[in-house]
């Protein structure tokens, strides 16, 4: 049976917690080829799947990959606003366009472009250009994106983190504090019971105290009062105002942050480990119903076995 993979599960979750509305990743009945379909469904023999006419299998990528995950998602109104899904949808199939490295899954996109009136499309098979017309005028209220069916076990959420969630920018730190160091991006463990101030000083109550302690993205330290033998502060940028903490509520020295490469070694044993989970939950599959098998063969023996004695009694 057609199921839905758990990275599109999860991108269908991300997407939900940003404010988008999630249309489905498996289709309907009315769906009988293209990625909305596994192989069950446009293989099925008797229905209208027309097998390896579907579009959706003809690629070496699709061909390579092909098993009963469906592989594409339909995306509804983002914060309750069309404009906003036209938006985010102008922009993935710009990013697209452009090549970018987390892209390369992504097999078409089909979406409304209010400002030519049109279905417009993008397609991995003529990456260059948007193609006028690619789908039907239901676009104009949801976008179909779908993936290369080898893609079924990698990630789909960092694209979409991209535009959702753009890193925060902290300003320039006033030309009144003086950085001791700059640690842009170090993150420090600040520990529970930490004072947090909106200026370096120990005069006047605190901004907050810390309850379970806080990780913090920094910007550096600054000089400030003296706290348990150090004058240095540790600073960030948290939303809209500047944040200290004495360093002595920072026991343990402050990490550089993650580089591309730790990133991508990171990523890489996430796929790995989907990858894994996937072949174990398939071996599963495969052992259980052999074993099914061979419990209705022990039944079929055990009912013969039954028989003979009744003929012999």
């Amino acid at each position: 049976m057609t199921y839905a993979p758990t990275s599109l599960t999860n991108l269908q979750r991300y997407w939900q917690g940003q404010g988008g509305v999630a249309l489905g990743i498996v289709g309907n009945t009315a769906h009988v080829y293209g990625y909305h379909c596994g192989k069950d469904r446009i293989f099925d023999g008797a229905g209208a799947g027309v097998g390896w006419a579907d579009y959706s299998v003809k690629t070496p990528r699709d061909k390579a990959g092909l098993t009963n995950a469906a592989s594409a998602m339909d995306l509804g109104r983002l914060d309750g606003s069309l404009e906003k899904l036209w938006t985010f949808s102008a922009w993935l199939a710009s990013q697209c366009m452009a090549n970018a490295a987390d892209t390369k899954d992504v097999r078409e996109i089909i979406f409304w472009s209010p400002s030519r009136n049109r279905v417009m499309g993008w397609s991995d098979l003529s990456p260059g250009a948007l193609i006028v017309d690619y789908g039907d005028a239901t676009h104009k209220t949801h976008t179909h994106i779908s993936y290369y069916r080898d893609s079924e076990a990698r990630p789909k959420i960092p694209l979409f983190k991209r535009y959702l969630e753009p890193p925060v920018v902290p300003p320039k730190p006033e030309e009144d504090m003086i950085l001791t160091s700059y640690l842009p991006g170090y993150i420090a463990a600040v520990k529970p019971t930490a004072n947090i101030r909106l200026t370096p000083s120990l005069i006047g109550a605190p901004l907050r105290t810390v309850a379970t302690g806080e990780t913090w993205a920094l910007t550096g330290t600054v000089k400030g009062d003296l706290d348990n033998g150090s004058d240095q502060w540790y600073v960030r940028w948290n939303q809209t105002r500047w944040e200290y903490t004495a360093k002595a509520n920072v026991p343990v020295t402050p990490v550089a942050p993650p580089t591309p490469a730790d990133l991508a070694v990171a990523n890489a044993k996430v796929t790995t480990a989907t990858a894994a989970a996937a072949a174990a939950n398939a071996s599963l599959a495969t052992t259980t119903a052999s074993l099914t098998t061979s419990n209705t063969n022990l039944a079929a023996c055990n009912l013969k076995v039954t028989k003979a004695k009744a003929a012999l009694a």
